[in-house]
Protein backbone atom coordinates (compact mmCIF):
# COMPACT_ATOMS: atom_id res chain seq x y z
CA UNK A 1 0.00 0.00 0.00
CA UNK A 2 1.15 3.59 -0.92
CA UNK A 3 2.76 5.49 2.09
CA UNK A 4 0.24 8.32 1.64
CA UNK A 5 -2.99 5.32 1.38
CA UNK A 6 -1.37 3.87 4.25
CA UNK A 7 -1.53 7.01 6.56
CA UNK A 8 -4.95 7.92 5.36
CA UNK A 9 -6.02 4.14 6.62
CA UNK A 10 -4.24 5.25 9.65
CA UNK A 11 -6.23 8.61 10.12
CA UNK A 12 -9.45 7.27 9.34
CA UNK A 13 -9.00 4.13 11.73
CA UNK A 14 -7.71 6.48 14.54
CA UNK A 15 -10.57 9.39 14.13
CA UNK A 16 -13.50 6.71 13.75
CA UNK A 17 -12.30 3.80 16.38
CA UNK A 18 -11.72 5.68 19.59
CA UNK A 19 -11.40 3.15 21.81
CA UNK A 20 -7.61 2.21 19.83
CA UNK A 21 -5.78 3.50 23.23
CA UNK A 22 -8.76 3.75 25.49
CA UNK A 23 -7.21 3.97 29.26
CA UNK A 24 -8.94 0.92 31.21
CA UNK A 25 -11.75 1.65 33.13
CA UNK A 26 -9.66 1.48 36.67
CA UNK A 27 -7.01 3.82 35.71
CA UNK A 28 -10.13 6.38 34.52
CA UNK A 29 -11.58 5.80 38.19
CA UNK A 30 -8.19 6.02 40.06
CA UNK A 31 -7.53 9.26 38.53
CA UNK A 32 -10.76 10.75 39.12
CA UNK A 33 -10.52 9.90 42.61
CA UNK A 34 -6.69 10.95 42.56
CA UNK A 35 -7.81 14.37 41.35
CA UNK A 36 -10.53 14.90 43.90
CA UNK A 37 -9.88 17.11 47.08
CA UNK A 38 -12.10 14.86 49.23
CA UNK A 39 -11.09 11.49 48.63
CA UNK A 40 -8.81 9.97 51.25
CA UNK A 41 -6.23 7.25 50.65
CA UNK A 42 -9.25 4.82 51.71
CA UNK A 43 -11.03 5.80 48.60
CA UNK A 44 -8.22 5.29 46.52
CA UNK A 45 -7.40 1.97 47.80
CA UNK A 46 -10.79 0.33 47.64
CA UNK A 47 -10.24 1.22 44.05
CA UNK A 48 -7.02 0.11 43.63
CA UNK A 49 -7.66 -3.12 45.10
CA UNK A 50 -10.14 -3.98 42.24
CA UNK A 51 -7.19 -4.55 40.14
CA UNK A 52 -4.66 -6.96 41.24
CA UNK A 53 -1.31 -5.68 38.92
CA UNK A 54 -1.82 -2.08 39.08
CA UNK A 55 -2.11 -3.33 43.33
CA UNK A 56 1.41 -4.93 42.80
CA UNK A 57 2.36 -2.10 40.85
CA UNK A 58 2.11 0.02 43.36
CA UNK A 59 3.60 -2.08 45.69
CA UNK A 60 6.81 -2.07 43.93
CA UNK A 61 7.11 1.37 43.29
CA UNK A 62 6.32 1.96 47.24
CA UNK A 63 8.99 0.20 48.11
CA UNK A 64 11.71 0.81 45.64
CA UNK A 65 14.41 3.48 45.11
CA UNK A 66 12.02 6.29 44.04
CA UNK A 67 10.06 6.38 46.94
CA UNK A 68 11.21 3.36 49.51
CA UNK A 69 15.27 3.53 50.70
CA UNK A 70 15.87 3.01 53.60
CA UNK A 71 11.88 2.93 54.92
CA UNK A 72 10.23 0.06 56.02
CA UNK A 73 8.95 -2.32 53.79
CA UNK A 74 5.08 -1.84 52.51
CA UNK A 75 2.91 -4.52 52.39
CA UNK A 76 -0.31 -3.60 52.33
CA UNK A 77 -1.91 -0.82 49.49
CA UNK A 78 -3.32 2.34 51.80
CA UNK A 79 0.50 2.10 53.09
CA UNK A 80 1.93 2.58 49.98
CA UNK A 81 -1.06 5.14 48.89
CA UNK A 82 -0.07 7.18 52.11
CA UNK A 83 3.79 7.01 51.13
CA UNK A 84 3.85 7.86 47.66
CA UNK A 85 0.72 10.06 47.70
CA UNK A 86 -2.56 10.51 46.21
CA UNK A 87 -1.49 12.93 43.79
CA UNK A 88 1.51 10.86 42.57
CA UNK A 89 -1.02 7.71 42.99
CA UNK A 90 -3.13 9.35 39.89
CA UNK A 91 0.27 9.80 37.72
CA UNK A 92 1.42 6.99 38.20
CA UNK A 93 -1.82 5.42 37.05
CA UNK A 94 -1.21 7.28 33.80
CA UNK A 95 2.62 5.24 33.67
CA UNK A 96 0.71 1.90 34.24
CA UNK A 97 -1.60 2.17 31.58
CA UNK A 98 0.82 3.51 28.92
CA UNK A 99 2.89 0.48 29.96
CA UNK A 100 0.21 -1.98 29.27
CA UNK A 101 -0.84 -0.38 26.02
CA UNK A 102 2.98 -0.68 24.61
CA UNK A 103 2.81 -4.43 25.87
CA UNK A 104 -0.25 -5.29 23.68
CA UNK A 105 0.10 -7.92 21.09
CA UNK A 106 1.11 -6.25 17.77
CA UNK A 107 0.78 -8.23 14.09
CA UNK A 108 3.67 -6.66 12.46
CA UNK A 109 7.01 -7.49 13.72
CA UNK A 110 9.41 -4.31 13.29
CA UNK A 111 6.21 -2.61 15.12
CA UNK A 112 6.18 -4.41 18.06
CA UNK A 113 10.67 -3.57 18.03
CA UNK A 114 9.72 0.38 17.61
CA UNK A 115 6.58 -0.12 20.57
CA UNK A 116 10.08 -1.73 22.75
CA UNK A 117 12.31 1.37 21.62
CA UNK A 118 9.81 4.00 22.61
CA UNK A 119 9.00 2.61 25.83
CA UNK A 120 12.60 2.18 27.01
CA UNK A 121 13.64 5.91 25.22
CA UNK A 122 10.56 7.45 27.40
CA UNK A 123 11.42 5.81 30.38
CA UNK A 124 15.12 6.66 30.26
CA UNK A 125 13.89 10.43 29.47
CA UNK A 126 12.04 9.96 32.78
CA UNK A 127 14.82 8.68 34.76
CA UNK A 128 17.59 11.62 33.30
CA UNK A 129 14.33 14.32 33.83
CA UNK A 130 13.51 13.09 37.28
CA UNK A 131 17.52 13.60 38.53
CA UNK A 132 17.54 16.77 36.97
CA UNK A 133 14.10 17.55 39.23
CA UNK A 134 16.02 16.13 42.54
CA UNK A 135 19.38 18.17 41.43
CA UNK A 136 16.84 21.12 41.35
CA UNK A 137 15.40 20.51 44.16
CA UNK A 138 18.07 20.73 46.38
CA UNK A 139 19.27 24.36 44.75
CA UNK A 140 15.69 25.92 44.62
CA UNK A 141 13.34 23.70 47.38
CA UNK A 142 10.72 26.48 47.45
CA UNK A 143 10.40 26.58 43.32
CA UNK A 144 9.95 23.01 43.12
CA UNK A 145 7.68 22.03 46.49
CA UNK A 146 4.81 21.34 44.78
CA UNK A 147 5.93 19.58 41.82
CA UNK A 148 6.37 15.65 43.23
CA UNK A 149 8.65 13.13 40.94
CA UNK A 150 5.82 11.55 39.47
CA UNK A 151 4.67 14.51 37.83
CA UNK A 152 8.44 14.58 35.50
CA UNK A 153 8.29 10.73 35.31
CA UNK A 154 4.89 11.04 33.72
CA UNK A 155 5.52 14.09 31.15
CA UNK A 156 7.98 11.84 30.04
CA UNK A 157 5.82 8.61 29.42
CA UNK A 158 3.27 11.03 27.79
CA UNK A 159 5.96 12.68 25.64
CA UNK A 160 5.89 9.12 23.66
CA UNK A 161 1.85 8.80 23.87
CA UNK A 162 2.28 9.91 19.80
CA UNK A 163 4.35 7.50 18.96
CA UNK A 164 2.61 4.64 20.42
CA UNK A 165 -0.64 6.29 19.09
CA UNK A 166 1.00 6.22 15.18
CA UNK A 167 2.39 2.76 15.98
CA UNK A 168 -0.68 1.75 17.20
CA UNK A 169 -2.77 3.04 13.96
CA UNK A 170 -0.21 1.65 11.72
CA UNK A 171 -0.30 -1.96 13.39
CA UNK A 172 -4.01 -1.58 13.14
CA UNK A 173 -3.92 -0.92 9.09
CA UNK A 174 -1.69 -4.08 8.73
CA UNK A 175 -3.85 -6.22 10.43
CA UNK A 176 -6.78 -5.10 8.44
CA UNK A 177 -5.25 -5.60 5.05
CA UNK A 178 -3.87 -9.18 6.28
CA UNK A 179 -7.25 -10.26 7.31
CA UNK A 180 -8.11 -8.67 3.76
CA UNK A 181 -5.71 -10.88 1.65
CA UNK A 182 -5.29 -13.99 3.88
CA UNK A 183 -2.72 -16.11 2.00
CA UNK A 184 -0.75 -12.92 1.11
CA UNK A 185 1.88 -14.86 3.85
CA UNK A 186 3.44 -12.34 7.02
CA UNK A 187 3.06 -8.45 6.82
CA UNK A 188 5.82 -6.15 7.82
CA UNK A 189 6.15 -2.73 7.17
CA UNK A 190 9.88 -1.23 6.66
CA UNK A 191 11.70 0.98 9.29
CA UNK A 192 11.97 3.63 6.95
CA UNK A 193 7.88 3.58 5.94
CA UNK A 194 7.81 3.60 10.25
CA UNK A 195 9.79 6.53 10.40
CA UNK A 196 7.98 8.50 7.87
CA UNK A 197 4.60 7.23 9.15
CA UNK A 198 5.95 8.75 12.90
CA UNK A 199 5.59 12.21 11.14
CA UNK A 200 2.17 12.27 12.56
CA UNK A 201 3.59 12.08 16.14
CA UNK A 202 2.73 15.10 17.15
CA UNK A 203 -0.65 15.32 15.95
CA UNK A 204 -1.91 12.36 17.39
CA UNK A 205 -0.37 12.84 20.70
CA UNK A 206 -2.47 15.70 20.96
CA UNK A 207 -5.24 14.08 19.96
CA UNK A 208 -4.56 10.99 22.14
CA UNK A 209 -4.06 12.97 25.45
CA UNK A 210 -7.52 14.90 24.95
CA UNK A 211 -9.27 11.70 24.25
CA UNK A 212 -7.56 10.56 27.66
CA UNK A 213 -9.14 13.75 29.83
CA UNK A 214 -6.16 15.76 29.85
CA UNK A 215 -5.76 19.91 29.14
CA UNK A 216 -4.68 21.11 25.91
CA UNK A 217 -1.67 22.84 27.37
CA UNK A 218 -0.50 19.99 28.53
CA UNK A 219 0.20 18.47 25.22
CA UNK A 220 1.63 21.89 24.23
CA UNK A 221 4.04 22.13 26.95
CA UNK A 222 5.30 18.61 25.80
CA UNK A 223 5.35 19.94 22.36
CA UNK A 224 6.59 23.37 22.53
CA UNK A 225 10.16 23.93 23.76
CA UNK A 226 10.52 26.32 26.69
CA UNK A 227 11.42 29.86 26.35
CA UNK A 228 12.55 32.70 29.06
CA UNK A 229 9.33 34.45 29.03
CA UNK A 230 6.79 31.05 29.37
CA UNK A 231 6.06 30.49 33.21
CA UNK A 232 8.27 27.52 35.29
CA UNK A 233 7.00 24.27 34.21
CA UNK A 234 7.74 20.71 35.12
CA UNK A 235 7.71 19.87 31.39
CA UNK A 236 10.98 21.61 31.20
CA UNK A 237 12.71 18.85 33.14
CA UNK A 238 12.43 16.94 29.70
CA UNK A 239 13.85 19.32 27.44
CA UNK A 240 16.61 19.09 29.92
CA UNK A 241 17.14 15.59 29.96
CA UNK A 242 17.04 16.17 25.81
CA UNK A 243 19.82 18.22 26.22
CA UNK A 244 21.60 15.92 28.67
CA UNK A 245 20.85 12.64 26.57
CA UNK A 246 21.62 14.14 22.92
CA UNK A 247 23.53 17.12 23.16
CA UNK A 248 24.40 16.61 19.49
CA UNK A 249 20.67 17.17 18.40
CA UNK A 250 18.42 20.17 17.53
CA UNK A 251 17.23 20.54 20.77
CA UNK A 252 20.88 20.46 22.22
CA UNK A 253 22.34 22.68 19.81
CA UNK A 254 19.69 25.14 20.71
CA UNK A 255 21.43 27.88 22.78
CA UNK A 256 17.84 29.49 23.16
CA UNK A 257 16.13 26.28 25.17
CA UNK A 258 19.81 25.94 27.25
CA UNK A 259 19.47 29.77 28.27
CA UNK A 260 15.78 29.10 29.17
CA UNK A 261 16.08 26.15 31.11
CA UNK A 262 18.97 28.09 33.20
CA UNK A 263 16.96 31.13 33.14
CA UNK A 264 13.93 29.01 35.14
CA UNK A 265 17.13 27.42 37.61
CA UNK A 266 16.25 23.73 35.93
CA UNK A 267 20.10 23.60 34.50
CA UNK A 268 22.40 24.88 36.93
CA UNK A 269 23.60 28.45 35.45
Amino acid sequence: MPLQKFAGAMNALFKSEQHLLALPEQVVAVRRLCVNPKSDIYDVESVVLKDPAFSGYLLKLANSALYGTGKQTCHQIADAIRRIGIHAVGELAMIYAAKQLHDARCVDANIAERMRMNWQQSWNLGQVATELYWQHRHREPAKCRKLDASDILTAAIMSGVGTLAVLTAADQVVARSANDVPDAGEQRLGMSTIDELLGLSDKYLQITLKRWGMADDYAKALLQPPSEQCDFHFSHYLWAARLSTSPTSAVGQCEQVKSALKHHGVLAA
